[in-house]
Protein backbone atom coordinates (compact mmCIF):
# COMPACT_ATOMS: atom_id res chain seq x y z
CA UNK A 1 0.00 0.00 0.00
CA UNK A 2 1.55 3.65 -0.98
CA UNK A 3 1.99 5.98 1.42
CA UNK A 4 -0.74 8.34 0.08
CA UNK A 5 -3.49 5.78 0.66
CA UNK A 6 -2.10 5.04 4.19
CA UNK A 7 -2.57 8.67 5.17
CA UNK A 8 -5.78 8.46 3.03
CA UNK A 9 -7.33 5.68 4.76
CA UNK A 10 -6.03 7.13 8.38
CA UNK A 11 -7.52 10.39 7.54
CA UNK A 12 -10.91 9.02 6.23
CA UNK A 13 -11.38 6.64 9.79
CA UNK A 14 -9.88 9.30 12.25
CA UNK A 15 -10.90 13.46 10.32
CA UNK A 16 -13.52 14.69 12.20
CA UNK A 17 -14.37 15.45 15.59
CA UNK A 18 -14.39 13.28 18.79
CA UNK A 19 -16.41 13.76 21.87
CA UNK A 20 -14.54 16.55 23.63
CA UNK A 21 -14.37 14.13 26.71
CA UNK A 22 -11.31 12.78 23.82
CA UNK A 23 -9.37 15.49 24.21
CA UNK A 24 -9.27 15.20 27.89
CA UNK A 25 -8.48 11.57 27.93
CA UNK A 26 -6.11 11.56 25.42
CA UNK A 27 -3.87 14.42 27.07
CA UNK A 28 -4.06 12.53 30.52
CA UNK A 29 -2.91 9.36 28.54
CA UNK A 30 -0.34 11.08 26.95
CA UNK A 31 1.06 12.60 29.57
CA UNK A 32 0.90 9.27 32.29
CA UNK A 33 2.75 7.81 29.29
CA UNK A 34 5.18 10.55 28.67
CA UNK A 35 5.73 12.39 31.58
CA UNK A 36 9.65 11.69 31.87
CA UNK A 37 10.00 12.79 28.30
CA UNK A 38 7.40 15.88 28.67
CA UNK A 39 10.38 17.11 31.43
CA UNK A 40 13.77 15.71 29.55
CA UNK A 41 12.72 17.44 26.56
CA UNK A 42 11.36 20.37 27.38
CA UNK A 43 13.28 21.15 30.48
CA UNK A 44 15.54 23.83 29.48
CA UNK A 45 12.89 26.14 27.58
CA UNK A 46 10.80 25.99 30.75
CA UNK A 47 13.52 26.85 32.80
CA UNK A 48 14.70 29.90 31.15
CA UNK A 49 11.52 31.09 30.76
CA UNK A 50 10.70 31.29 34.15
CA UNK A 51 14.10 32.94 34.99
CA UNK A 52 13.04 35.55 32.42
CA UNK A 53 9.72 36.23 33.91
CA UNK A 54 11.27 36.00 37.27
CA UNK A 55 13.52 38.93 36.15
CA UNK A 56 10.95 41.37 35.85
CA UNK A 57 10.96 41.56 39.54
CA UNK A 58 14.73 43.28 39.29
CA UNK A 59 12.95 45.85 37.15
CA UNK A 60 9.99 46.99 39.35
CA UNK A 61 9.64 50.66 39.34
CA UNK A 62 11.52 51.29 36.90
CA UNK A 63 9.37 53.08 33.69
CA UNK A 64 11.28 52.12 30.59
CA UNK A 65 9.42 50.83 27.33
CA UNK A 66 12.78 49.50 26.13
CA UNK A 67 13.07 47.29 29.24
CA UNK A 68 9.36 46.06 28.59
CA UNK A 69 9.90 45.06 25.11
CA UNK A 70 12.73 43.29 25.32
CA UNK A 71 11.46 41.27 28.46
CA UNK A 72 8.45 40.55 26.33
CA UNK A 73 10.15 39.84 23.25
CA UNK A 74 12.52 37.35 25.05
CA UNK A 75 9.60 35.81 26.72
CA UNK A 76 7.91 35.12 23.64
CA UNK A 77 11.38 33.53 22.23
CA UNK A 78 11.47 31.09 24.99
CA UNK A 79 7.75 30.40 24.96
CA UNK A 80 7.92 29.46 21.40
CA UNK A 81 10.98 27.19 22.64
CA UNK A 82 9.02 25.52 25.03
CA UNK A 83 6.18 25.40 22.66
CA UNK A 84 7.82 23.74 19.57
CA UNK A 85 9.75 21.00 21.61
CA UNK A 86 6.29 20.05 23.02
CA UNK A 87 4.71 20.46 19.79
CA UNK A 88 7.43 18.42 18.36
CA UNK A 89 7.97 15.85 21.17
CA UNK A 90 4.01 15.05 20.69
CA UNK A 91 3.81 14.86 17.06
CA UNK A 92 6.65 13.55 16.36
CA UNK A 93 7.94 11.20 19.02
CA UNK A 94 11.19 11.64 21.79
CA UNK A 95 13.78 11.03 19.36
CA UNK A 96 12.91 14.21 17.28
CA UNK A 97 13.77 16.57 20.15
CA UNK A 98 17.08 16.90 21.46
CA UNK A 99 17.60 16.29 24.73
CA UNK A 100 16.82 19.28 27.26
CA UNK A 101 14.40 20.68 24.24
CA UNK A 102 15.18 23.20 21.32
CA UNK A 103 17.01 26.13 22.66
CA UNK A 104 18.61 27.61 19.47
CA UNK A 105 16.61 29.96 17.30
CA UNK A 106 16.37 28.65 13.20
CA UNK A 107 13.58 30.43 10.59
CA UNK A 108 11.29 27.40 12.49
CA UNK A 109 11.04 29.36 16.10
CA UNK A 110 10.95 32.59 14.29
CA UNK A 111 8.06 31.96 12.52
CA UNK A 112 6.36 30.74 15.24
CA UNK A 113 6.48 33.72 17.28
CA UNK A 114 5.75 35.88 14.03
CA UNK A 115 2.35 33.83 13.96
CA UNK A 116 1.72 34.22 17.12
CA UNK A 117 2.12 37.82 16.86
CA UNK A 118 -0.41 37.78 13.89
CA UNK A 119 -2.66 35.77 16.29
CA UNK A 120 -3.16 38.76 18.61
CA UNK A 121 -3.39 40.95 15.59
CA UNK A 122 -6.53 38.82 14.83
CA UNK A 123 -7.74 38.45 17.99
CA UNK A 124 -7.69 42.65 18.15
CA UNK A 125 -9.62 42.29 15.50
CA UNK A 126 -13.30 42.34 17.50
CA UNK A 127 -12.45 45.23 19.52
CA UNK A 128 -12.14 47.00 16.06
CA UNK A 129 -15.36 45.99 14.80
CA UNK A 130 -17.68 44.76 17.41
CA UNK A 131 -17.62 47.98 18.70
CA UNK A 132 -18.21 50.56 16.38
CA UNK A 133 -21.52 47.95 15.38
CA UNK A 134 -22.69 47.47 18.43
CA UNK A 135 -22.64 51.91 18.91
CA UNK A 136 -24.32 52.18 15.61
CA UNK A 137 -27.31 49.64 16.58
CA UNK A 138 -27.06 50.65 20.08
CA UNK A 139 -25.47 54.35 20.67
CA UNK A 140 -23.54 54.95 22.96
CA UNK A 141 -25.66 54.17 26.43
CA UNK A 142 -27.61 51.57 24.73
CA UNK A 143 -24.33 49.43 24.24
CA UNK A 144 -24.05 47.65 27.40
CA UNK A 145 -20.09 46.99 28.14
CA UNK A 146 -21.10 43.59 29.67
CA UNK A 147 -22.88 42.29 26.32
CA UNK A 148 -19.70 43.93 24.41
CA UNK A 149 -17.31 41.91 26.85
CA UNK A 150 -19.64 38.66 26.33
CA UNK A 151 -19.75 38.76 22.70
CA UNK A 152 -15.80 39.78 22.34
CA UNK A 153 -14.37 36.59 24.96
CA UNK A 154 -17.29 34.66 22.42
CA UNK A 155 -15.81 35.86 19.34
CA UNK A 156 -11.84 35.94 20.33
CA UNK A 157 -12.09 32.65 21.42
CA UNK A 158 -13.44 31.39 18.50
CA UNK A 159 -10.99 32.73 16.40
CA UNK A 160 -7.98 31.32 19.04
CA UNK A 161 -9.14 27.76 18.99
CA UNK A 162 -9.67 28.17 15.19
CA UNK A 163 -6.08 29.70 14.01
CA UNK A 164 -3.99 27.96 16.69
CA UNK A 165 -3.54 24.93 14.11
CA UNK A 166 -1.00 26.76 12.40
CA UNK A 167 1.38 26.42 15.52
CA UNK A 168 1.57 22.75 15.70
CA UNK A 169 1.94 22.92 11.90
CA UNK A 170 5.17 25.22 12.49
CA UNK A 171 6.39 23.13 15.01
CA UNK A 172 6.45 20.16 12.54
CA UNK A 173 8.09 21.71 10.03
CA UNK A 174 4.39 21.48 7.68
CA UNK A 175 2.99 24.44 5.19
CA UNK A 176 0.32 26.66 6.88
CA UNK A 177 -1.61 29.67 7.08
CA UNK A 178 -5.04 31.14 8.77
CA UNK A 179 -6.88 29.58 5.83
CA UNK A 180 -5.33 26.03 6.02
CA UNK A 181 -6.02 26.13 10.03
CA UNK A 182 -9.35 27.73 9.92
CA UNK A 183 -9.90 24.37 7.38
CA UNK A 184 -8.36 22.04 9.19
CA UNK A 185 -9.83 22.71 12.58
CA UNK A 186 -13.01 22.41 11.21
CA UNK A 187 -15.72 20.60 13.73
CA UNK A 188 -12.47 21.07 16.22
CA UNK A 189 -13.72 23.70 17.87
CA UNK A 190 -16.07 22.01 20.94
CA UNK A 191 -13.90 18.98 21.06
CA UNK A 192 -10.52 21.21 20.95
CA UNK A 193 -11.68 24.13 22.84
CA UNK A 194 -13.56 22.76 25.55
CA UNK A 195 -10.84 20.50 26.01
CA UNK A 196 -8.22 23.13 26.57
CA UNK A 197 -10.21 25.34 28.72
CA UNK A 198 -10.91 22.82 31.09
CA UNK A 199 -7.05 21.94 31.38
CA UNK A 200 -6.38 25.77 31.68
CA UNK A 201 -8.87 25.33 34.49
CA UNK A 202 -7.04 22.55 36.04
CA UNK A 203 -3.90 24.93 36.23
CA UNK A 204 -5.44 28.57 37.07
CA UNK A 205 -8.01 27.67 39.38
CA UNK A 206 -5.82 25.57 42.38
CA UNK A 207 -3.28 28.69 41.65
CA UNK A 208 -6.40 31.36 42.05
CA UNK A 209 -6.77 28.77 45.69
CA UNK A 210 -3.47 29.27 46.65
CA UNK A 211 -3.13 32.85 45.73
CA UNK A 212 -6.18 34.01 47.57
CA UNK A 213 -4.55 31.88 50.83
CA UNK A 214 -0.79 33.20 50.61
CA UNK A 215 -2.44 36.83 51.31
CA UNK A 216 -3.41 35.62 54.32
CA UNK A 217 -0.05 33.67 55.15
CA UNK A 218 2.59 36.00 53.57
CA UNK A 219 2.32 39.90 54.85
CA UNK A 220 2.21 42.48 51.79
CA UNK A 221 5.54 43.53 51.00
CA UNK A 222 8.92 42.09 48.58
CA UNK A 223 8.26 38.74 49.87
CA UNK A 224 4.70 38.78 48.76
CA UNK A 225 5.76 40.01 45.26
CA UNK A 226 8.52 37.68 44.34
CA UNK A 227 6.39 34.39 45.72
CA UNK A 228 3.42 35.73 43.53
CA UNK A 229 5.68 36.07 40.71
CA UNK A 230 7.35 33.50 41.14
CA UNK A 231 4.31 31.60 41.20
CA UNK A 232 2.73 33.47 38.10
CA UNK A 233 5.82 32.42 36.46
CA UNK A 234 5.86 28.87 36.73
CA UNK A 235 2.05 28.42 36.28
CA UNK A 236 2.52 30.52 32.83
CA UNK A 237 4.91 27.79 32.11
CA UNK A 238 2.67 25.21 32.89
CA UNK A 239 -0.31 26.45 30.95
CA UNK A 240 2.42 26.36 27.72
CA UNK A 241 2.11 22.35 28.18
CA UNK A 242 -1.57 22.63 29.07
CA UNK A 243 -2.41 24.22 26.06
CA UNK A 244 0.41 22.67 23.71
CA UNK A 245 -0.71 18.90 24.48
CA UNK A 246 -4.29 19.16 23.75
CA UNK A 247 -3.47 21.26 20.84
CA UNK A 248 -1.09 19.08 19.24
CA UNK A 249 -3.46 15.44 19.53
CA UNK A 250 -5.81 17.15 18.22
CA UNK A 251 -3.82 18.79 15.42
CA UNK A 252 -2.85 15.24 14.85
CA UNK A 253 -5.92 13.45 14.68
CA UNK A 254 -7.90 15.85 12.62
CA UNK A 255 -5.01 15.86 9.75
CA UNK A 256 -3.40 12.65 10.26
CA UNK A 257 0.45 14.40 11.09
CA UNK A 258 1.27 12.51 14.07
CA UNK A 259 3.16 9.59 14.93
CA UNK A 260 0.18 6.88 14.93
CA UNK A 261 -0.48 8.02 10.97
CA UNK A 262 3.54 8.32 10.38
CA UNK A 263 3.53 4.67 11.17
CA UNK A 264 0.81 4.04 9.15
CA UNK A 265 2.31 5.06 6.15
CA UNK A 266 5.24 3.26 6.54
CA UNK A 267 3.41 -0.46 6.44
Amino acid sequence: MSEDQNTNAYLAEHHGSPHFLWTIRASLNWLRSNRQHLWLKTRWPFLLMVAVGLSELFFVGVESRLVSIVISVVVALFTALLAVSTHRLVLLGADKVPDGGVISLSWREVKFVLYEWLMYLVLLLPVIVISPIGMAIGGPDAFDPFVYSAVYALVAALLFFRLSFMFPAIAIDESTNVSIAWYDSKGWLVSYGLGCTLAWLAVFLPVGILVFLMSFVLPKGELHLWALNGLFTVVTAVAVWATVIPLSLAYGRATGKDQLSASASDE
